[in-house]
């Protein structure tokens, strides 16, 4: 087991970081720059654990999770920002300045679902994200809180074949009630962000698929 003593560098060496990469965090705007943040707060996390510094560790891990949170915020901009939407571009240098040809994400070293995960996080509101960091009672991470700001899991009651079938027929009048079939989604998908852009066209393939695969089972 360490000591006290032992433990004294990686808790001297995270508390003198830890001001001043949040500051710098919250100042940055560009992709990279953010990046390069997060890595050398994952570094540090990576020491604390290795050194079996648990609260320094957990200082780390806030760091990099901001980090995450901040870069999630600006690749919102930047997919906003892109004329084609492709959350595969993004800005290198500020997001108000003008670039021919932003860096790819792979070329950043952020992986898609780095990515859309840090977008998630962007989504959560301060309250929320501040009161997961600042609760002590389970280790900290970055699907904790996105989870924190997730609606709660509805447990459904089975229901029997003729009641599943009014409920799904209740569902679809709903889906034409509120006029979808005649709206232009074409131009709603292509306003928003490429993340939700994305889940809401995986989506609409599993409906179409399950539709066809029921319809072709019950055609008569």
């Amino acid at each position: 087991m360490k000591t006290p003593a032992e433990d004294q560098p990686v808790t001297a060496l995270v508390d003198t970081r830890y001001q001043s990469m949040c500051r710098a965090i919250a100042e940055c705007h560009a992709v990279d720059e953010i990046k390069a943040l997060h890595d050398q707060a994952l570094a540090l996390e990576i020491y604390a654990r290795q050194a079996q510094n648990f609260e320094a560790e957990r200082k780390a891990t806030e760091i990099r999770i901001r980090a995450e949170r901040q870069a999630g915020e600006l690749l919102h901009r930047m997919a906003r920002a892109t004329p084609s939407g492709n959350n595969q571009h993004v800005r290198k240098e500020d997001v108000s300045r003008d670039v021919t040809h932003p860096p790819r994400l792979d070329e950043l070293g952020i992986s898609r679902n780095q990515s859309s995960r840090w977008q998630q996080l962007a989504d959560v509101p301060d309250e929320t994200f501040e009161a997961v960091l600042a609760d002590k009672s389970e280790p900290v991470s970055t699907t904790r809180i996105i989870e924190a700001h997730l609606p709660p899991v509805i447990i459904h009651r089975p229901l029997k074949p003729e009641q599943l079938a009014i409920q799904f027929l209740e569902y679809l009048y709903a889906f034409e009630r509120h006029g979808y079939f005649e709206r232009d989604m074409g131009a709603a998908l292509a306003a928003t962000t490429p993340t939700v852009r994305r889940e809401i066209l995986d989506l609409a393939a599993r409906i179409g698929a399950f539709l066809v695969s029921t319809g072709a089972r019950h055609d008569d």
